[in-house]
C-alpha cells in the first residue's frame, strides 16, 4: 500500500478521474475524527461518488476486509474508524447484498438536505 516517495509522481489532473467530496468534509469533519476514520469516509464517497449517482439513501455493501486492502488499515482500525464515524453520526450502517449475493454491512453518507 506505501509508495516510496521517489517512486510518487504527483496526483493526476482533474479529470473525469476525481471524487467529489462536500467542503464540509475539509472544512468540518476533518479535525473531529481521526485519520483512520476519515480514510474510511473518504473512501465511502470514492465508492459512493454522490456527484455521478446523486441518489442520498443508498446503502453501499462494502465488507471489513475491503476496507482493510482499499484504506492499509488493520482489521481493528477499521472497525473502531466505522464505530467512530456512526457514533459521531457521519454515517449509517445497515444491510445489504454484494455482487455475490452475500448480506454484509452498507454504509451511507449522513447529508443534510434542504426540505
Amino acid at each position: 500500500m506505501s509508495t516510496s516517495m521517489s517512486d510518487f509522481k504527483g496526483v493526476s489532473l482533474p479529470t473525469q478521474n476525481w471524487v467529489s467530496v462536500p467542503n464540509d468534509v475539509i472544512d468540518v469533519v476533518m479535525h473531529k475524527i481521526s485519520g483512520a476514520s476519515l480514510k474510511v469516509l473518504l473512501y465511502l464517497f470514492f465508492i459512493k461518488d454522490p456527484i455521478s449517482n446523486p441518489r442520498y439513501d443508498i446503502m453501499v455493501p462494502v465488507t471489513t476486509d475491503e476496507f482493510m486492502k482499499e484504506t492499509g488499515l488493520s482489521k481493528s482500525g477499521v472497525i473502531q474508524a466505522v464505530n467512530e464515524l456512526i457514533d459521531g453520526g457521519y454515517i449509517q450502517k445497515g444491510k445489504a447484498k454484494d455482487k455475490t449475493d452475500r448480506v454484509v454491512n452498507s454504509y451511507r453518507v449522513v447529508y443534510k438536505l434542504n426540505k
